[in-house]
């Protein structure tokens, strides 16, 4: 907030963190690279005919003949959150649970 005019100068969010144990982690990451292959597999033949298919396009064309961003110049005093969605939660409910590791 500045000072003077009590305006605020950034919107920040908090963040939530659990450090998970040591053989957690290298059961989640396990399952991160079983999902990361299964998906690779999955989407492989998609991407070599994507490749086949686009490999001899006209990239400047295509941009050129594209649909460009459009950009609206605002202020941060036109953003109004509230008119758009409803308002923010004033409390977080946390529900977990805790399941030992076999093993442990």
């Amino acid at each position: 907030m500045c000072a003077g005019s009590l305006q605020v100068r950034d919107v920040t969010a908090a963040t939530y963190s659990q450090t998970l144990q040591p053989p957690m982690v290298s059961r989640f990451l396990e399952l991160l690279e079983a999902v990361d292959d299964l998906l690779f597999e999955a989407i492989e033949p998609v991407r070599q005919k994507l490749i086949e298919k686009l490999g001899g396009s006209d990239r400047a064309a295509m941009v050129a003949r594209g649909v460009r961003p459009r950009v609206i110049n605002a202020s941060d005093a036109d953003f109004d959150p509230r008119t758009k969605r409803l308002p923010y939660p004033t409390s977080n409910k946390l529900h977990w649970t805790s399941t030992p590791l076999s093993g442990e």
